[in-house]
């Protein structure tokens, strides 16, 4: 027999897409960018070999029935680490740095044979938040490595750059568990 849900709760987060709570289960809709559903359930099944992620459990990334794309996730309890960090506890707050770091690292043993393009940097956008000579050095930099990329492109590997994340509730009792998820981009890695 299915199973018949009685509250749907809107998940926090998500700027690009939807997540709704089901129960055990989260419903991901992609409103804005359909194809980044293929590309999220692609992602989460790839470095599931390496860190803990949510289950998939079933995707549409076509959409279905005039239904943008969607994709039915495992549920994973957990607090954001802006949570763990107003509580002052710097036992924990170590602990979480320490499992953050160590995801990091496993990640990047997802090899990558063809990388995307290279994100150009937004200069201006730096304009008035950061020291002008800060910016030009930058740039100096920026300009200085930008031959040798192309040299590093066969040596690809998963990288993550947002550092916003939600550390599961069993964490403080499982050393092992190192699941994250991000604030800003509602990618649960």
């Amino acid at each position: 027999m299915a199973k018949r849900y009685t509250k749907l709760e809107r998940l926090p987060g998500g700027l690009r897409n939807a997540s709704y709570r089901l129960g055990d289960t989260v419903l991901r809709i992609y409103k804005r960018d359909p194809s980044i559903c293929q590309r999220e359930v692609d992602l989460l099944r790839r470095i599931g070999d390496f860190v803990p992620v949510p289950q998939v459990i079933y995707a549409e990334p076509n959409g279905w029935k005039g239904v943008p794309p969607f994709a039915l996730l495992r549920y994973v309890e957990g607090i954001t680490y802006r949570e763990l960090a107003r509580s002052g506890d710097r036992e924990a707050i170590a602990q979480a740095a320490f499992s953050v770091g160590a995801t990091l690292a496993a990640i990047t043993k997802v090899r990558i044979s063809e990388p995307g393009p290279r994100t150009e940097i937004a200069w201006s956008k730096l304009e008035g938040r950061v020291p002008a000579d800060l910016i030009d050095r930058l740039q100096a930099f920026d300009e200085s490595w930008s031959p040798r990329l192309s040299e590093l492109a066969a040596d690809g590997c998963l990288v993550h750059g947002d550092f916003g994340m939600r550390i599961p509730a069993k964490w403080m009792d499982d050393s092992d568990a190192m699941w994250i998820k991000s604030e800003r981009s509602d990618a649960n890695i």
